[in-house]
Formats: C-alpha cells, sequence, structure tokens
C-alpha cells in the first residue's frame, strides 16, 4: 500500500491461495466504522447537503513550504461506462454516511464528484477521502502464463511483464481500470434512475437526478429481471453443520454455501446494496487494443487485463452500536477466460485498497492494531505531546500534524475482517470454549488479514505508480527491484519523497 501526508494508505495482500480454477473465488471482507465525537445532530444533516469540497492537494515541500496542486473541477456526471455503472444508498442517518458506487473501490468519487457523496464523517460535515479504490497486480510469471495461451498480451504497453490496476480520479493522469462490469442494466439492476421526490429513490446522497440505481433491498423499482440478490444471512445452526461435517476442510467461505441452505427472507442489514466490477469491461478492453483477443490496434492503456470480476456487497444496521458501521464485502472471481479463453491460474496476485485521506486538514495519523486487523485514522497532536522536536522529523519537515484538529473530527477504523490470508474467525479454532474449537486446524492460525501497508503522497506518485507497471508492482508487493525499477536508492532524495 501506499501512505501520502494527506493521506494515501495502500494495502494489499498476495492472492495466493486464490485461482486455481477459472471460477475460483475469494472474498475480501471490509468492515468500516466511523466513531464520530458526539456532536450534537443538526437537522440540516438529512438534507442534501454536502460539505465544501477541498480544491487543492496540499503537498509538502522539502525546505518545509507548502505547494497547493490545484484539483480539477468537475461539473456534470462521468457518463465512463455509463449503461452499466449505478450508484446506492445505505440510508445511514449518524454521524457516518456513505453512498455505493459499482466502480473503482469504496470511494470512487472525488468528495462526491457531482454525482454521490461518499463516505462523509462528523455528521455528515467532513469527506473522509479524496478517494479509495481498489488496487490489484501481477507480475511476469502471470504474465507468460497469459502469453502461452494468447500471444498478442506480448504487444502490451509499458513495463513488459507487469501489471497494475489502480484508481486515480483526483488528479491527471486519470486511472480507471476497474470499472463497471459488463451485462448489469436490466439484469443486475433496472435502469431505474434517482429522483428528488423523497420516494425510495432519493437520498440525501443522491447529488444529481438520472443516474441508474443499484438494486437497494428498500425499493423494488431498483430490481432487475434477477429480483432482489442481496446478501443472506448464514445462521449459526448452517455454520455449524458445514463445521461438523467436515472439521479438516472448513472454510468460512459463505460463497460456498448454497443459497437453498439460507433463509430467502434474511437479508443482511437493515439496508443493502450490491453490485459488479470488472478489470476488463467493454471500454477497459478496448484501451488494450491488440493485447487481448479480438482487439485490435495500439494499446493506449499499460498493463493487460487479468480477467477479475468482483461482486460487491455493502450494507448497514440501523441498530444504535452499529449504525455508524459499514460492512463492505467484495468476492473477487478469476474469469479470465472470459478474457483469453482459456483459464489462468494465478499464485502470485496481489489485491487491496488505495484510500486518499482528506478529513482533518489532509493530515492524518494512522495506528495499525494488527491485533483486530484494524487501520485507525484521526488527526494529529491527540497525545499532547507534539512538538518541534517531538515527534522526530527530516529537517524543515511540516509542522501541520501538530495542529491538527485532533478528534475533533471523528476516529476513522477499517477493519479487515477476512481476506485470502485470513479470517478473523479463524480464532475461533484455538478458543476451547467455542463450538468450533478445533485446534488441528491447518487455519488456526491464519488470523491476520493483511500484510503489506505503505506510505505515498498524490504528489509522489510519479515515482511508483505513475512511474511504470513495474514500479507500481514494487510498491503494491514491497519488491524493492521492481519499486526502483533501474534508479539507484541514493536517486531517491528528499524531494523525490515530498514533492
Amino acid at each position: 500500500m501506499t501512505f501520502e501526508h494527506k493521506e494515501e494508505l495502500v494495502s494489499t495482500m498476495p492472492v495466493r491461495p486464490g485461482a486455481r480454477r477459472p471460477a475460483a473465488a475469494h472474498s475480501v471482507l471490509l468492515a468500516v466504522a466511523i466513531a464520530a465525537v458526539a456532536f450534537a445532530p443538526a437537522r440540516g444533516a438529512a438534507q442534501r447537503v454536502s460539505p465544501m469540497p477541498q480544491t487543492t492537494i496540499d503537498s509538502v515541500r522539502a525546505d518545509g513550504t507548502i505547494k497547493q496542486v490545484p484539483i480539477p473541477s468537475s461539473t456534470r456526471f462521468n457518463l465512463f461506462a455509463a449503461e452499466d455503472l449505478a450508484a446506492g444508498s445505505l440510508r445511514m442517518s449518524a454521524g457516518f454516511r456513505t453512498g455505493v458506487t459499482n466502480q473503482g473501490g469504496p470511494v470512487s468519487e472525488n468528495q462526491g464528484n457531482n454525482f454521490i457523496a461518499m463516505h462523509l464523517i462528523n455528521n455528515a460535515n467532513n469527506y473522509a477521502f479524496f478517494e479509495m479504490g481498489f488496487v490489484a497486480g501481477a507480475p511476469p510469471s502471470e504474465f507468460r502464463k497469459i502469453r502461452a495461451v494468447h500471444p498478442g498480451v506480448n504487444n502490451m504497453a509499458g513495463s513488459l511483464g507487469y501489471s497494475t490496476h489502480y484508481w486515480q480520479v483526483l488528479v491527471p493522469p486519470q486511472i480507471r481500470r476497474i470499472g463497471a462490469a459488463d451485462g448489469q442494466f436490466g439484469k443486475v439492476f433496472s435502469g431505474t434512475t434517482s429522483i428528488f421526490n423523497s420516494s425510495c429513490r432519493d437520498d440525501p446522497r443522491f447529488l444529481i437526478q438520472g443516474f441508474s440505481l443499484l438494486p437497494h433491498r428498500d425499493c423494488t423499482e431498483t430490481y432487475g429481471s434477477q429480483g432482489f440478490q442481496g446478501k443472506l444471512a448464514v445462521a449459526d445452526s448452517v455454520w455449524a453443520n458445514t463445521f461438523n461435517a467436515n472439521k479438516a476442510g472448513f472454510r468460512w467461505d459463505d460463497w460456498r454455501l448454497s443459497r437453498t441452505r439460507l433463509d430467502p427472507t434474511a437479508f443482511l442489514g437493515t439496508q443493502s446494496v450490491y453490485g459488479f466490477m470488472s478489470d476488463y469491461f467493454r471500454e477497459q478492453k478496448l484501451r488494450y487494443g491488440s493485447v487481448v483477443p479480438g482487439g485490435s490496434g495500439p494499446p493506449s492503456d499499460p498493463g493487460y487485463p487479468l480477467g477479475l470480476e468482483m461482486r460487491v456487497d455493502s450494507w448497514q444496521f440501523a441498530a444504535p452500536a452499529t449504525r455508524n458501521t459499514q460492512f463492505y464485502q467484495v468476492t473477487l472471481v478469476n474469469k479470465s477466460a472470459d478474457v483469453y479463453g482459456t483459464g489462468i491460474d494465478y499464485d502470485s496476485l496481489y489485491f487491496g485498497l488505495g484510500p486518499g485521506f482528506l478529513f482533518n486538514g489532509q493530515v492524518v495519523s494512522p495506528y495499525y492494531e494488527f491485533s483486530s486487523n484494524t487501520i485507525y485514522a484521526t488527526g494529529g497532536g491527540t497525545s499532547g505531546q507534539c512538538s518541534t522536536t517531538y515527534p522526530r522529523r527530516y529537517t524543515n519537515g511540516s509542522q501541520n500534524a501538530c495542529l491538527a484538529n485532533g478528534f475533533n473530527t471523528g476516529v476513522y477504523a477499517m477493519t479487515l475482517l477476512k481476506s485470502p490470508l485470513g479470517d478473523v474467525r479463524n480464532k475461533l479454532f484455538s478458543n476451547a470454549s467455542s463450538p468450533y474449537f478445533n485446534p488441528s486446524s491447518p487455519l488456526a492460525d491464519d488470523t491476520i488479514t493483511f500484510n503489506h501497508v505503505k506510505r505515498n503522497s498524490f504528489g509522489q506518485t510519479s515515482q511508483n505508480i505513475n512511474r511504470s507497471m513495474r514500479s507500481g508492482f514494487g510498491m503494491l508487493s514491497s519488491t524493492e527491484l521492481n519499486y526502483l525499477d533501474g534508479r539507484n536508492p541514493s536517486d531517491l532524495t528528499l524531494v523525490n519523497f515530498t514533492e
């Protein structure tokens, strides 16, 4: 992952156990929880009013001064992949509120982007992020597998053999390699659009009228021809019966459970929405040109598609104890056969998140608690010990962290509950009082869900993700030689890092 001083954080995990069969699927379950400072909620919070967007990125120069980089403005709904692009709301009404789209990642729209407001904190008075998209990457070993079945992939642009996917809509260059999957219109969602009329097609998070709505549990008008296929709760008895039938092979993989074993009316959450994304949607395949079967001409985008489809489910519970929590699950499916005609057996695929933090004046202090797989973020200066000498910083380093708002705009927490690396529920295998007690399980110690976290800045991306496919993969995979991509460590100066 990467971190910026504003902050951009990238967390990744290798999805190695993951794609052995073309139809193999792996869930990455992410719960995003917000704890807001106890301000009295204003009546205006339910109105269609969003915070004033930040119009510049504060970049700290090596001499300690601040360079304000303008953010290009957007004045209308982006029609990118318009047919299958849709959005929705979780109907949250507490200190944390958000919308959901089927492109990019958990926060695909920079501060609303005149379309939909996402991840508002502090009673909807602040945006938590500029953006937070998915990141993914693969090294040359996977490229060679693809080339064995489709030699045309050799026509790829960029660092031969490497492919890294990012979502970057804040500043040029625009990078949109994970978009709305094809074929959702009419099937997954009806195509019914947002309208400001206080119906189920309306929500304070919707900033314009006329965009397609994802299927909302509470709005039958949004259901596609399949009906509502939202996430169903798995009863304890179903988990217990599955565990007792095969203790050695038991996994907390809800996607393996047939829906016929579940209560068809027990949808997760008070409100839930879902949709599909991919890295090989129609517009993106056109950008790859002759790199993909059926394409022609030179590619306009570097890298190559991996054939990843992501089903995204998001839900919330309105109970007082959980109403500031968004649950966000990604079921990652290897559909490389849809791209290359033959399924590719990936074993070195990386996948994760790229949060670009905004709140607290673009100065966020992150803390990592691996015992719970949680990343906490809040303003600087919370210890009361911040000074010109503590904590240590480089010469002329910014003092902004000491001047930040501390807890005044709340605390943002992301807990990664499940990934191909582990599952927090695996702790039950070592708990003698648990009905799932099985200390001999090969997964008993697989309780950590991410293992790569790095710091970056929007200004520093020219040194990695916007430098080359190889440098970008080096950032995701923590491989120094790939990150350097022909440079010497001494080439990376303080100016390189700060600007």
